[in-house]
């Protein structure tokens, strides 16, 4: 008896819960390619051994100025930061 109750309770709990969510809308396709691209020109950031891949993926990131300049700026930064120490034994 007390197992129907707990159980009962569940449903109750996970139907409030969805009731909270408002009504389902259907999947925007656009933002959903939006979001992939997004996630893939970042994985190119990371993977730029270069300053000149470094730029195009954030141009192909349509990344807005003064944020380009500005992940340019630390992307140099940080090139400097490894160039260092790969020199010191």
């Amino acid at each position: 008896m007390k197992k129907s109750i707990d159980k009962e309770s569940e449903i109750q709990d996970v139907i409030a819960e969805e009731k909270g969510r408002g009504p389902r809308r259907p999947a925007d396709i656009r933002t959903l390619r939006e979001r992939r691209r997004l996630r893939s020109d970042i994985a190119k950031l990371f993977e730029a051994e270069d300053e000149r891949g470094f730029i195009l993926a954030l141009q192909r990131a349509r990344i807005p100025e003064p944020q380009f300049s500005n992940a340019l700026r630390e992307w140099r930064k940080l090139q400097k930061t490894h160039s260092r120490s790969d020199e010191t034994p």
